[in-house]
């Protein structure tokens, strides 16, 4: 290894520094809620300063790598797509968590909810039937269950109360529940145990289906992860074992090439990646708070 390399190693691991304190410098002041955000920027959101403020482990691995690659290589472009690399390869070749973590957390709600629905069907009141069952929850929703039950305890009113713990679980059928329990603290209505056995029914159902489609994406994850790793494999045999083949890169035309193959790879895979990930079901009841805290009358089922 030249000087020239360890220099181009030294740029190029300045460079990938430099772009994270370039995102971080681009945060706006005023955080903004976008109506259907595009991919270019979840692309960016995913490597936000503010998500990268609680990863910093994995961001110094991915520059301790990138930086590895710029120094050995000499090339400046390697170490912004290194650390890209780096970073999104771990989603891709590792497991589904975020459709394990999905289907678990709609079966914690449904028996959360079917839980409630049994306390009240034995003639309990509806404060006294939620301080039972939240200590019980499911281990998905367990923390919220636990705060839900100390915010009554602490006298914090129950609808205000199961609006905070549904924001804290984030869950459409869990936002289903929180205003089935709203109305009926308001309303005193009869219909409640039927109204969460619906409910339960519904996020089942919901789980059920997201297993299936778990399923059916098995054979072509497999096909993807084989896909990117005989890529990789090859690209790194030729990378470190015959530096005479990689040889024209060392230009700035070919870094250029280098850069937009890697763009067009790194476009591919995030394809596949939306198309293995999809993005998980809006909520529509996100004002409970509002609700719970207003003085308006609801109305009952």
């Amino acid at each position: 290894m030249n000087g020239t390399q360890l220099l181009g190693g030294l740029f190029g691991a300045g460079t990938a520094i430099g772009s994270l304190l370039i995102l971080k410098g681009l945060r706006p002041a005023v955080e903004r809620k976008p109506a259907a955000p595009s991919r270019c920027a979840s692309i960016a959101a995913s490597l936000s300063p503010r998500r990268l403020t609680g990863q910093k482990a994995r961001v110094a691995a991915c520059a301790a790598g990138a930086s590895g690659l710029a120094t050995w290589t000499g090339w400046p472009a390697i170490a912004v797509i290194g650390f890209l690399a780096l970073w999104h390869l771990p989603r891709v070749l590792g497991p589904d968590r975020v459709s394990r973590h999905a289907i678990e957390l709609s079966d914690a709600v449904a028996t959360f909810a079917e839980m409630l629905r049994d306390t009240l069907s034995a003639a309990a009141g509806l404060q006294q039937a939620v301080m039972a069952a939240a200590p019980l929850a499911p281990r998905p929703i367990t923390t919220p269950c636990m705060r839900l039950a100390e915010q009554i305890d602490e006298g914090t009113p129950l609808a205000q109360a199961v609006a905070t713990w549904a924001d804290q679980v984030a869950d459409r059928h869990a936002d289903v529940v929180a205003g089935c329990l709203i109305i009926a603290s308001r309303r005193q209505s009869g219909n409640t145990a039927a109204v969460l056995n619906s409910v339960a029914a519904s996020a089942r159902e919901q789980a059920s289906i997201r297993r299936r489609a778990v399923a059916s994406q098995a054979k072509p994850r497999t096909s993807v992860r084989v896909t990117i790793c005989v890529v990789l494999a090859l690209f790194g045999m030729l990378l470190f074992g015959d530096a005479q083949f990689m040889a024209p890169y060392d230009s700035l035309r070919g870094q250029i090439v280098l850069a937009v193959a890697s763009g067009l790879f790194g476009v591919a895979l995030r394809w596949m990646d939306k198309i293995l990930h999809p993005d998980p079901e809006p909520r529509v009841l996100t004002h409970l708070v509002v609700i719970a805290t207003s003085r308006q009358e609801v109305a009952a089922w």
